[in-house]
Parts: C-alpha cells; sequence; structure tokens
C-alpha cells in the first residue's frame, strides 16, 4: 500500500527445477515502491540463499533486488541488512547479482555474507558479469558497511575478454549524495 514501510525477511530461498530455461531474467527477493510522501523504508533482511545451482539463463539473475521512487520531500530507505547468499552456481553467461540496488532514496547495505559463488560460463564469446553488492542512482545516500564478499569465480570455456567480477559497486549521481563504506571485507575474486 502507498505510504507503508514494507518487509521481506527471514526468508529462505530454494529453486526448483529448471529443465530448459536458457533466457529470460530471474529475481528472487524483489521489492520496489512509489507513491506517497511518507517517509518509509522498504526493508530486506536475515534471508537466506544458500547451496543453490541458479537457473542457467543468459539473462540477468537478481538474488536480491531492491529499488524505489522519490515521492515528494520525504526520505526514504532501503535497508538490506544481515543476508547469507553462499555456496551457489550459475552456469551460464549473462550476469549475477546477489544484491542489486538501484533507488534515489537513502540505501543502507550492512553486514551480508556472498562467498562461494561461481559463474561457469560455456557459451562461446558470451561474456560473463558477478557483482557482490550493486547500488547505481541518483541516491540520496549510501552506507554500505560490515559486509564479507569473498571467493567469487567467473569460469568456465567462453573466450570473451570483457567478463568482470566486482565485490562492491556504488555509484551516486545525485549532487550532494553522500556514499560511506567501511569496515568491508573483499577478498578471492578470481577468473578460473
Amino acid at each position: 500500500s502507498v505510504g507503508s514501510s514494507r518487509q521481506m525477511n527471514n526468508n529462505t530461498i530454494h529453486f526448483g527445477s529448471f529443465p530448459n530455461i536458457t533466457s529470460g531474467t530471474l529475481y528472487c527477493l524483489y521489492g520496489t515502491y512509489s507513491g506517497g510522501n511518507a517517509p518509509i523504508n522498504l526493508e530486506c533482511s536475515g534471508n537466506t540463499i544458500n547451496n543453490e545451482t541458479l537457473p542457467p539463463t543468459t539473462g540477468t539473475s537478481y538474488l536480491i533486488y531492491q529499488g524505489g521512487a522519490v515521492a515528494g520531500t520525504n526520505d526514504r530507505n532501503i535497508i538490506v541488512d544481515n543476508n547469507t547468499l553462499t555456496n551457489l552456481v550459475k552456469n551460464q553467461s549473462g550476469t549475477l547479482y546477489p544484491i542489486y540496488l538501484l533507488t534515489t532514496d537513502t540505501v543502507k547495505a550492512r553486514n551480508n555474507t556472498i562467498s562461494n559463488i561461481a559463474v561457469t560460463n560455456n557459451n562461446g564469446s558470451s561474456l560473463s558479469s558477478l557483482n557482490g553488492i550493486y547500488m547505481t542512482s541518483s541516491s540520496k545516500g549510501a552506507i554500505i558497511t560490515g559486509n564479507t564478499i569473498e571467493n567469487l569465480t567467473v569460469g568456465g570455456t567462453s573466450t570473451s575478454t570483457s567478463s568482470t567480477i566486482r565485490g562492491i559497486f556504488a555509484s551516486l549521481t545525485s549532487t550532494g549524495g553522500y556514499a560511506y563504506g567501511g569496515g568491508n571485507t573483499i577478498q578471492n575474486l578470481q577468473y578460473v
């Protein structure tokens, strides 16, 4: 409803069988809001995706996608805290975002664990991209702290030289916006 906070907390996600999916976009926990002028929050915390093989789509896969738009003058917050995304495999080209944040409001991504995620791309010369936490927008501000991002790999037989691996990507385009990142651990990002 317009003007009230939203929560997607303490969920455990398991993928089913995807025998013939080779294209399309995958969303696991997708939250968004718009409208109204209330100072509301969109919260996605305490969720777990562990020991899973993602559908083999060449499209983009979002494990946690949180977005929203400012309406009026009140600040709103997107809060993504204490999520665990571990031991995951994507056996196809395309882009994988464990946490994707898109908003013109304030973003808080704190104390998340993103580890042991492998993209295995055997799709000719197609590229793959793996981004631990990806935040881009005209956000009023971003606080990205205390996250652990480790053991992310992109491999396979693809001949692409354009694949990317990022621990944290944050882009602010708002005049007067602020970004703070601290206390994050990022290690062992590899092409294999």
